[in-house]
């Protein structure tokens, strides 16, 4: 039996996740940190340590986990699908995103918060898209594969 399909995973396979959400963050927060005088790593550290930390600590940790959706996707996903564990992502996103904003911006000694938190957060979620890039070389070799096998991608995020 010869090989007629290749399925591909999305994330850290063909784009890398990290870069992505690092990128994105830096574009969503660039002017904020520039007026309030930040320093980039710093608040990108502060807001994604306090969402590990609030997401490590919801009840449905264990599931989320278990199927690899971490504390970054959490600040931008709004957990569409069906199952009780999605139903409850999708009611605890939004504070669990403001907590997280809010706890990080605080930590660097951030006056107004709370409204500076809601600005990063729709930021944030909006660039995330503009920042997804494959890797170098998970292109070439899709075309070069895409002309001997049928292409499919799955992932196991979320499905926004």
């Amino acid at each position: 039996m010869s090989t007629t399909a290749i399925l591909f995973d999305l994330d850290n396979t063909l784009v890398p996740e990290m870069v992505s959400y690092e990128s994105a963050f830096a574009s969503a927060t660039e002017s904020t940190v520039r007026r309030l005088e930040l320093e980039p790593a710093a608040l990108r550290d502060a807001v994604f340590g306090a969402a590990a930390k609030l997401w490590l600590a919801s009840p449905v940790s264990a599931y989320c986990l278990r199927v690899g959706i971490g504390s970054p996707t959490s600040l931008v996903s709004d957990f569409p699908g069906t199952g009780d564990e999605l139903a409850y992502l999708r009611e605890w996103a939004s504070a669990y995103r403001r907590e997280s904003w809010v706890s990080g911006l605080e930590q660097l000694g951030v006056q107004d918060s709370v409204n500076v938190a809601a600005v990063l957060d729709r930021a944030f979620r909006e660039n995330l898209a503009n920042h997804v890039v494959p890797y170098a070389d998970a292109l070439p070799a899709l075309e070069r594969l895409g002309s001997s096998y049928v292409l499919a991608l799955a992932t196991n995020g979320p499905a926004d």
